[in-house]
């Protein structure tokens, strides 16, 4: 996915980011600091798609974030995959006990074929568009209390 990379790793230098120390796990040295991308910078990802009309494969993974916590949304995260297929916006299992919010708004993936450019475009900017409107007033207590705290979501992308 080495595509994917130049343009994540333009979004990281960019102001209003959170960066974190992180430690490797065997030696505890220190690592280069692990960065959580803005929203603003993280919908900049579709312009620049757009600019380059670019289809790349991508996991997209939202954090509530505080001054000495962080939060990993689990069920609002989405995955985009290329197909030889057709184009599929997959679903959640409403029996999954989700937050209503997840049901109504997201995605948890997109299988997009290779030439369907238009659609994984409106894709990505339907989800940015809806975690702008979340609320996470039915996620946990812990998530609620991170986002009256600090009202912003930050993504990490793999």
């Amino acid at each position: 996915m080495v595509f994917m990379n130049k343009y994540i790793d333009s979004l990281k230098t960019m102001d209003g980011n959170y960066c974190y120390p992180r430690k490797s796990p065997d030696t505890g040295e220190s690592l280069e600091d692990g960065v959580f991308i803005a929203q603003k910078n993280a919908e900049l990802l579709v312009e620049n798609l757009k600019i380059a009309h670019e289809i790349v494969e991508v996991l997209i993974v939202p954090f509530l974030v505080s001054d000495l916590k962080h939060y990993e949304l689990l069920w609002y995260e989405t995955n985009v995959g290329i197909v030889d297929g057709p184009t599929q916006i997959l679903k959640y299992n409403e029996k999954n006990c989700l937050p209503q919010e997840v049901l109504d708004k997201l995605s948890p993936g997109l299988r997009v074929n290779k030439e369907d450019f238009s659609s994984f475009i409106t894709f990505l900017e339907d989800y940015f568009a809806s975690m702008r409107t979340m609320t996470f007033k039915d996620d946990s207590d812990f998530a609620h209390e991170l986002w009256k705290q600090n009202p912003r979501v930050y993504y990490e992308f793999s």
